[in-house]
């Protein structure tokens, strides 16, 4: 995880740490965006200040860093897509870099003149982003050439989902929708209540997506139309996770939520703090993070809502 000053690593069985980069703090670095693994293990993690790190999963040392410090509106707040042998980094300034498995940039960045908030994807041979200024952009693997780019409605600040020949994604125009991939016409459009935040969950039949005044929606994948709804206490600004039929999902109030597929209520407990990330999966137990002024605060809960451990990043 990244919060502030560092990037820590903790055991998932018990929550201590392992080791946190850099080892002392630095005020130069902040960082925000998720850390992401690369596929050969290297830990990937972007900064406020347009610095991109690359981490040693072992102990924690530095194994390269670009940096684009000094570029205007310079901030990675979107975690990179890493592939065997790109990354591809947006950035607040409105550019996408790419980059090689070793840091070095490849040709010039695509500017797309308005900041990027979401980690793009790869759908087929091509990488696929949004834009705050409302596009939806395709960029060939090859060449990072253009393919298409079309207008949305919205701003969209989550990565999008591709499955099944469909692009799905969520909207601050109060919108979710669904369009094949290339087509500039959605097949279906559901309304939501307020923004939508944070990127859908995708499965075989059902779409679940949350919204900005605390609502969780489950669509019918095929129409759009609404199965069911559920109200939380306040506002939900990251991705639910799926995980044995249950919906897990933090709100900004601080309250943590396990609900089923149908959309009943398991548990709701109050973590105190904003719960602005997403929970995650650590094999036996479910993990969120509360933020609380300076301090991310991390706790493992089983599937029963039992608290195994807690981290502080002030410990």
């Amino acid at each position: 995880m990244a919060f502030g000053p560092h990037v820590y690593a903790l055991q998932k069985n018990n929550g201590s740490l392992v080791w946190k980069y850099p080892a002392e703090a630095d005020r130069a670095i902040n960082f925000y965006a998720e850390p992401v693994i690369s596929p050969n293990g290297d830990i990937i993690a972007g900064d406020y200040k347009n610095v991109l790190h690359s981490i040693n999963p072992a102990d924690g040392t530095l194994n390269w860093t670009f940096e684009k410090s000094q570029e205007s509106a310079n901030r990675f707040v979107a975690s990179p897509l890493v592939t065997e042998n790109r990354v591809y980094a947006p950035s607040a300034n409105g550019k996408l870099y790419v980059l090689d498995s070793s840091g070095e940039q490849i040709g010039e960045p695509y500017e797309a003149g308005t900041p990027l908030w979401a980690t793009p994807i790869l759908a087929n041979d091509a990488v696929v982003f949004p834009t705050l200024d409302h596009d939806l952009v395709a960029l060939d693997v090859k060449d990072n050439r253009e393919v298409w780019s079309f207008n949305v409605g919205g701003a969209v600040v989550d990565n999008v989902v591709f499955d099944g020949g469909m692009i799905y994604l969520g909207t601050f125009n109060n919108q979710l929708m669904a369009y094949p991939e290339g087509s500039t016409s959605p097949t279906w459009s559901f309304a939501t209540s307020d923004w939508v935040w944070s990127a859908p969950i995708v499965t075989p039949d059902v779409i679940y997506t949350a919204d900005a005044k605390g609502m969780v929606y489950a669509i019918n994948r095929e129409n759009g139309t609404k199965l069911w709804e559920f109200e939380a206490d306040s506002a939900i600004l990251s991705t639910p996770l799926l995980r044995e039929d249950v919906l897990y999902f933090g709100t900004e109030l601080g309250s943590a939520y396990a609900i089923t597929i149908e959309g009943v209520q398991k548990w709701n407990l109050s973590l105190g703090g904003n719960l602005y990330t997403s929970p995650v999966d650590v094999g036996e137990n479910i993990v969120f993070t509360s933020m609380d002024n300076a301090t991310a605060n991390v706790t493992a809960y089983s599937p029963e809502g039992t608290i195994v451990w807690s981290f502080g990043t002030d410990n």
